[in-house]
């Protein structure tokens, strides 16, 4: 299982370095695991594309806390070893 807050920090990672085609980009990757037959990674890409939509929408109508991957609410913390 692949923790909440990677699948936001992918999703960050894809608007900035695709921006307006990150679902595109997220759903073709998404499309090569299922081709594949990896349903695991089908699920996680499929996470992620919820979450990059989550954020776009953020940026474009509501606050957006500069340098976080993830909302404001429902921020998960993790202690680092």
């Amino acid at each position: 299982m692949i923790p909440e807050i990677d699948i936001w920090r992918v999703a960050n990672l894809m608007l900035t370095r695709y921006g307006d085609e990150a679902v595109a980009e997220g759903t073709k990757r998404a499309e090569e695991l299922a081709a594949d037959g990896d349903l695991g990674g089908v699920a996680v890409w499929l996470r992620v594309i919820d979450a990059i939509r989550q954020l776009a929408s953020q940026r474009r109508s509501g606050p957006y806390i500069r340098g976080t991957a993830a909302p404001a609410v429902g921020l998960e913390f993790h202690r680092m070893p």
